[in-house]
């Protein structure tokens, strides 16, 4: 048993569950729990949306374990974006944290790189040693496995090759068989496979649960993540505002608005605007600084600009009172010669922010 049932002490374990739609979450879910707590649907397309938590009172134990959507179902942008938002919330209904992350499996089915991805990502959200010290494999589908195989399951396991072997490996062989079918044929089998499951859980916390400030710890490595897999969207929103920046500009220099205070002013707001913008969603990573230093840049070009608009306009409205319109004309095509030579050499570099 997990505990001593005369001891006082309750033990309370605490498990989340992930893993692909149609792996078995759910029914394996309810296997701990011993009842009906998640809904289960073989259909790939009904399935758990929200994350959820249920409990079970033993006399020995108090069990709590968290469903979660289905994961590893996308492709890599939606993958990584679907993990970032949902482990998250794992943390927010698990306060106290939790004593393993039950990665769900199916026997039978392939163990895809869509899955391994997945799991591979569970490093840099959840820290780097988080397999290795917090995590036990689930494989479903137990009376499958029992028709197909002569082997017991730990030999089983020891045999098997690329692509899932690193991951049983990295776990220290913390697998264990489930039998999810209602057959009263697998009752016995399938209360052993849960005790196995507390035993395996009172082993690893020993070292301490997975608590909120270890998943604090890995916040830089989530955000840089995060925005590793935004970087093709965001490059694509910044390179519109900036070639709209340099259409204004170009604008302004022809129809003579660079003239004017207010031109100027809502260019050093436009781009300003856009560095302050990419500072924010650095969040504190590096993977920005290039558009950072390239943006500032920008910034102190239209600077120069206006510096030296204003000079020259200085001199155009002396001349204004000598009333020669061939000099006005000159000073004004001075300045605009200026301008338009400050911006075309800016801007093969401004088109590189990118």
């Amino acid at each position: 048993m997990a505990s001593d049932a005369s001891s006082d002490v309750i033990k309370k374990y605490t498990f989340a569950l992930l893993g692909k739609t149609g792996n078995g979450k759910s029914s394996t879910g309810n296997t701990i729990l011993g009842y009906d707590a998640f809904f289960k649907s073989g259909n790939a397309h009904a399935c758990t949306q929200l994350t959820v938590c249920r409990y079970r009172r033993r006399s020995d134990a108090e069990i709590k374990v968290v469903d979660t959507p289905g994961l590893m179902d996308t492709n890599d942008t939606q993958e990584v974006q679907n993990i970032a938002e949902n482990l998250p919330m794992i943390m927010s209904v698990c306060p106290e944290g939790f004593d393993a992350m039950l990665i769900v499996l199916k026997y039978g089915n392939r163990f895809t790189s869509e899955e391994k991805k997945a799991i591979d990502l569970l490093k840099t959200v959840y820290g780097p040693n988080f397999i290795r010290e917090n995590c036990i494999v689930i494989i479903t589908n137990g009376d499958t496995f029992e028709e197909e195989n002569s082997i017991s399951f730990k030999q089983w396991c020891r045999e098997q090759k690329d692509p899932i072997k690193p991951l049983f490996d990295e776990c220290n062989f913390r697998v264990i068989l489930f039998y999810n079918r209602k057959d009263e044929k697998y009752s016995a089998k399938r209360q052993a496979a849960v005790e196995e499951l507390l035993n395996l859980a009172s082993q690893l916390t020993r070292r301490g649960r997975y608590t909120s400030d270890r998943f604090q710890a890995c916040y830089l490595e989530r955000e840089r993540l995060i925005l590793k897999y935004q970087l093709p969207t965001l490059s694509a929103e910044i390179q519109r505002k900036i070639s709209l920046l340099m259409y204004d500009i170009q604008c302004g220099i022809d129809d003579n608005r660079i003239f004017t205070q207010e031109f100027m002013l809502k260019l050093e707001l436009q781009a300003t605007g856009l560095y302050k913008e990419i500072k924010e969603k650095a969040k504190g990573t590096n993977l920005l600084k290039d558009l950072e230093k390239q943006c500032e840049k920008l910034c102190n070009d239209i600077l120069k600009m206006d510096f030296t608009v204003n000079y020259l306009s200085n001199i155009y409205s002396q001349l204004i009172e000598l009333q020669n319109p061939v000099v006005t004309s000159l000073v004004v095509n001075t300045i605009k010669l200026s301008c338009r030579n400050i911006f075309l050499k800016q801007k093969d570099s401004w088109c590189h922010i990118l």
